[in-house]
C-alpha cells in the first residue's frame, strides 16, 4: 500500500492504472489525501476528501474498466500535482 508522504513516483503509482489492474482503494486515498483537498478533471471540480472518493466510486461503478497514464507529476512540499490520461470501457458500449 502506498502511503504518505508521497514522492514523485509514489505519486505517480497512484495514478498510472493499466486496463485489468484494480485502481487505489477508498483507504488508500484516505492515507494519502488531506480533509481538505481540491480536486479538478475535464468533467467535475471536487472539494473534501469524502467527494473526491464517491466520484471516484461512481466512475469506477459505471465503467466495465479503465486506465490510467500519468503524464506529469509534481511534489512540493505538501502540494502535489498529477496530470494524467485517462480511457474508459464503458458499460454497455
Amino acid at each position: 500500500m502506498i502511503k504518505p508522504p508521497l514522492d514523485a513516483e509514489s505519486l505517480r503509482q497512484m495514478f498510472t492504472k493499466p486496463y485489468g489492474v484494480a485502481g487505489p482503494t477508498s483507504e488508500q486515498w484516505r492515507a494519502v489525501y488531506a480533509e481538505n483537498v481540491h480536486f479538478i478533471d475535464p468533467t467535475q471540480e471536487k472539494h473534501g476528501l469524502e467527494s473526491y472518493i464517491r466520484a471516484q466510486d461512481c466512475l469506477i461503478r459505471r465503467d466495465d474498466d479503465l486506465f490510467l497514464e500519468t503524464r506529469n507529476v509534481s511534489v512540493t512540499g505538501s502540494l502535489e500535482f498529477a496530470e494524467w490520461r485517462m480511457g474508459l470501457k464503458i458499460k454497455g458500449l
